[in-house]
């Protein structure tokens, strides 16, 4: 069990900090668990465990369903192009394109009014604040 869990969680987090510091916000959790998933599938190609876990009334997996490629395209399609989408909406160039035909509709009550404020300072000690201008 030791492996699968090892290879799971290192390749969640270390795609994690990669997307999150070096891409953007946008597909942290999507791209992270995408590997995830298949650094997984690898493992249990290549390791098997010695003993696995069984809720009463388990049974074994008798047979296994192989799918033809172009099934498992079309299964993973929707991931594959939000990713792309998601890529191609942050490159600086479509953004621009895409800003040109934004339409900015200002919503009665909440335009304009939501404001950063400064910490009370009764609260500036319990709460720390790196965007303080102090």
């Amino acid at each position: 069990m030791a492996p699968a869990i090892i290879v799971c969680g290192l390749s969640f987090a270390g795609v994690q900090f990669y997307v999150s510091n070096y891409i953007g916000p946008e597909l942290t959790d999507i791209l992270s668990s995408l590997t995830c998933i298949g650094a997984m599938v690898l493992v249990l190609k290549l390791w098997k465990p010695k003993n696995i876990f069984r809720l009463e009334g388990d049974k074994p997996v008798s047979a296994v369903t192989h799918h033809a490629p172009g099934e498992v395209l079309v299964a993973w399609l929707p991931y594959i192009l939000l990713v792309i989408f998601v890529l191609m909406w942050g490159y600086a160039p479509i953004k621009t394109q895409l800003d040109k035909v934004t339409m900015l509709i200002p919503v009665p009550s909440l335009h304009n009014e939501i404001i950063r404020m400064p910490l009370p300072e009764k609260l500036r000690s319990a709460f720390f604040d790196p965007l303080a201008p102090d």
